[in-house]
């Protein structure tokens, strides 16, 4: 599907809140979402890749409580960036927080990060699992873009037609 980047964050928020509503319905609980950050398996070289980045941040469209417990299980720390789950006082899923990360304002995450930390792009890893994530990367910093090799001609192909559609319509164009 071929969205503008200026839909993309109401669709992506939508997508969110429906998949959110079916947690809900299902009886989600905050012991299911902790079950679902303590099976993550990283990757090998993950410790040493967070020993080397001195302020880290995860800026995901993924649950925040998830990654946080990934993250600690795993003995790891960085600030998150996600979809905040709410729950009630039995534990029980009862919606998310509105700050949802989505494609367009994960630039908007680094940004706040970068404030607080004072951190350069010099200073910056950014990693990317998706062709939408190349909006956060950074002049300067060390930018990652990864997806599975048998994916990246079919990714590539239709970002660069979409890119190429965009700018047809651009008034600079």
């Amino acid at each position: 599907n071929n969205h503008d980047m200026r839909n993309q964050g109401a669709l992506e928020g939508a997508l969110t809140s429906r998949a959110i509503d079916r947690f809900k319905r299902g009886g989600m609980t905050r012991a299911h979402v902790k079950e679902a950050g303590l099976r993550i398996q990283l990757r090998e070289g993950v410790q040493e890749l967070f020993d080397l980045v001195p302020n880290r941040v995860v800026i995901s469209y993924g649950i925040e409580q998830v990654i946080e417990t990934c993250l600690t299980h795993h003995n790891l720390e960085a600030a998150i960036a996600g979809t905040r789950l709410r729950f009630d006082e039995q534990d029980r899923l009862i919606g998310y927080e509105p700050n949802v990360v989505v494609t367009t304002t994960k630039p908007v995450a680094l940004d706040r990060f970068q404030q607080l930390t004072n951190a350069t792009n010099e200073q910056l890893l950014v990693m990317g699992d998706s062709i939408g994530d190349i909006h956060m990367m950074r002049r300067g910093a060390l930018n990652v873009l990864m997806f599975p090799c048998a994916d990246q001609t079919d990714v590539l192909r239709a970002y660069r037609q979409c890119f190429f559609a965009a700018f047809a319509k651009s008034p600079y164009s």
